[in-house]
């Protein structure tokens, strides 16, 4: 049975074409990404084996080898261009506004982008925890370029106020964490209003 949500890319039709290597390798590996994050929905990343993304896939392990050399390597892909996406969905900011008018929309298009695809978000926030000291180290960094992002929007240059940055990502990672372990819906959108409140105290904007 096919999980829904999870999707980094179509597959190619049936039948002969007349795309070069290049392109299909692309559609390869868009496929076992696509396969890394439906199978990790039930299994997770430690359950989770090499054979199990080839078969959902329809790609033969030596295919596998000849991209990734490991299901880490695989997952590290998958988180790289999970990333992209939400930064790129975040990144859509109104044209003249306040700087709470600006963390509005970037935790709105943030939350949006999460909750309509649950099953990438549990792997972006989740899973990740299981893949590894290099996964760790990527969301690690990931994080601190999100407090740098919060400081620039408010104007931060103060050591206390640039740990209220750290505090605010740290609350807005944990809480989403949370919502995305516990409720099956995925849905996150309802801690757009209380986060948005709890950035108004700390910056008392």
């Amino acid at each position: 049975m096919r999980t829904r949500g999870w999707s980094l890319s179509a597959k190619l039709p049936p039948g002969r074409h007349n795309l070069t290597r290049a392109q299909v390798a692309a559609d390869q590996r868009s496929r076992m990404l696509t396969a890394l994050g439906e199978v990790m929905q039930v299994k997770g990343f430690a359950g989770t084996t090499v054979a199990d993304i080839t078969e959902r896939a329809k790609v033969s392990k030596q295919t596998f080898y000849e991209h990734y050399d490991s299901k880490q390597a695989c997952f590290l892909d998958a988180y790289a261009r999970i990333h992209h996406r939400v930064s790129e969905a975040a990144g859509t900011l109104p044209a003249k506004a306040t700087p709470m008018d600006v963390f509005s929309a970037v935790l709105t298009n943030y939350l949006d982008t999460l909750a309509r695809d649950p099953a990438m978000a549990r792997v972006y926030l989740i899973e990740v925890y299981a893949a590894g000291p290099e996964a760790l180290h990527a969301r690690m960094q990931l994080q601190q370029r999100t407090v740098d992002g919060v400081q620039g929007v408010f104007g931060i240059d103060t050591e206390e106020g640039r740990f209220a940055c750290r505090a605010l990502v740290a609350a807005i990672a944990s809480l989403v964490t949370h919502e995305l372990a516990d409720s099956d819906s995925g849905d996150v959108r309802s801690l757009h209003a209380p986060l948005l409140a709890l950035a108004a105290r700390l910056f008392d904007a």
